[in-house]
């Protein structure tokens, strides 16, 4: 028998929910009835299967949650038509953003897991067969599966994660926390160890020691806030090239954070000072041995970084000095510039400008000059960089550090067009008309100088960029 809407009462009954809200169909999905589910699916309209409670919880979300892989599996597989469908639920989440992987996540079910990321998802497919975007959909806290999984200590899903999507261990919360740091957070080391195994030295440094969240702190600013168990904090330290006076937003060092905590116990200090001192940081730890101070001045940068922030003081400042007056003085030319149309020279061009003094002169001012620039290029950019990584500066920030970039490269460029235009000769060939040989000489003395005194500082910028 059927209504006038042609539904017969299992349909109705199918439609009709409990006081709960929850239908026939999540009931018997939380009960994992496999046959029972079934014959609900094949009675039900493709809305009430996808959207089930009050609290948009779907029928994915209550079987992932349940650990039900069968139902799972079924559900996926059932209605091969509806796969885009399938897809926009796999993102959708119920009210706290869950999502059917989020809910297999929390119950730490990995074949559910494989199941839903290995979902053939039509024109959604991403590289390896699924879309990347499930592993970026973020729940009401900003939190990504990957995360959910670190801070339930799920090792075998993290390994399953890295192989299908090897950079989600950079994949960001909306705290600007990445999988390692909630790892450390939660003294997670098995997983820690996890996140570094397939990582080169350098990947892992700035997974420990230079992913910033909103307060300034990488993952070793909080495992150096955990002295109870030093474990984390040791295995850390082992890399290479971890940074150990990254500073936070107070001013705070890995460093000062573990010497301020161990500051109320002698023997913890000990310890601290012998776990550092097997990263060659002893005299970081001398200038910190007095546990007092860090009481006194909770907000004052470790020793080290004031005396580079001295030294870059004065090194931008002696800089900027020597590029002010290297630029005037290629301007004002020794011996004076040409005041009418010769055979040697237009109007404007150095008089002295083939005589072999005055090319010691070009080469030594163009040197000095770019080389300032590069000092003040280079200490400016070490600044931001092992300061803040770009994606949490302020957008203000970013567009500052293209604007000087673009500033400085323009100078530079105005500079070299300048000298080109004041001091090289104009008519090589009437001048040597005679004696084609010393034209080739000249010119190419002319350029290489140039040339020469512009890529040396560039060079120096690449070597210091490698020796950081």
């Amino acid at each position: 028998a059927c209504n006038s809407d042609k539904n017969t009462p299992l349909h109705e009954a199918v439609k009709k929910g409990n006081q709960f809200g929850e239908r026939a169909l999540i009931i018997a999905l939380q009960h994992c009835h496999v046959d029972a589910t079934r014959l609900l699916l094949a009675a039900t309209s493709l809305f009430l299967i996808f959207w089930l409670r009050v609290d948009r919880q779907t029928c994915l979300n209550a079987a992932a949650h349940g650990g039900h892989l069968e139902v799972v599996k079924l559900i996926l597989n059932e209605k091969p038509s509806c796969l885009n469908m399938i897809h926009l639920i796999l993102l959708g989440g119920d009210v706290n953003g869950v999502t059917p992987l989020y809910a297999a996540v929390h119950g730490g079910h990995l074949e559910i897991v494989r199941e839903i990321l290995n979902t053939p998802l039509n024109w959604f497919c991403g590289m390896n067969g699924f879309d990347k975007s499930l592993m970026t959909k973020t729940d009401d806290l900003g939190r990504c599966a990957i995360h959910i999984t670190t801070i339930k200590g799920y090792g075998n899903i993290v390994d399953l994660f890295i192989s299908m999507m090897p950079d989600c261990v950079e994949i960001r919360s909306s705290c600007l926390k990445t999988a390692m740091y909630f790892a450390v957070e939660y003294n997670q080391i098995g997983i820690v160890k996890r996140l570094v195994y397939e990582n080169e030295d350098e990947i892992t440094a700035k997974l420990v020691s230079c992913d910033f969240d909103l307060g300034g702190n990488t993952a070793l600013h909080m495992a150096a806030m955990n002295i109870v168990d030093l474990e984390l904090l040791v295995y850390l330290l082992s890399f290479p090239n971890v940074n150990l006076h990254a500073i936070n937003n107070k001013g705070l060092s890995p460093l000062d954070i573990a010497v301020e905590a161990a500051s109320q116990n002698t023997s913890d200090f000990g310890e601290i000072v012998r776990i550092f001192e097997g990263v060659d940081a002893t005299r970081s730890l001398i200038r910190h041995s007095k546990p007092w101070k860090h009481s006194q001045q909770n907000n004052s940068k470790d020793n080290g970084s004031v005396q580079d922030d001295k030294i870059l003081d004065v090194d931008t400042l002696v800089a900027s000095l020597i590029a002010t007056v290297t630029f005037v003085a290629i301007f004002q030319v020794l011996g004076g510039t040409n005041e009418s149309n010769d055979i040697k020279n237009h109007i404007g061009v150095a008089r002295m400008s083939l005589e072999t003094i005055f090319q010691v002169f070009l080469f030594s001012d163009c040197l000095a000059f770019f080389a300032s620039m590069t000092v003040v290029i280079a200490w400016l950019f070490r600044e931001r960089l092992q300061t803040r990584i770009i994606t949490n500066q302020s957008p203000l920030a970013k567009f500052s550090m293209l604007s000087l970039g673009t500033s400085i490269i323009s100078t530079g460029l105005a500079f070299l067009s300048a000298t080109i235009l004041v001091t090289v000769p104009h008519n090589f060939e009437e001048v040597y008309k005679s004696d084609p040989k010393d034209l080739k000489e000249y010119r190419l003395m002319f350029t290489s100088e140039i040339l020469i005194a512009y890529a040396a500082p560039l060079l120096a910028v690449v070597f210091l960029s490698l020796a950081w």
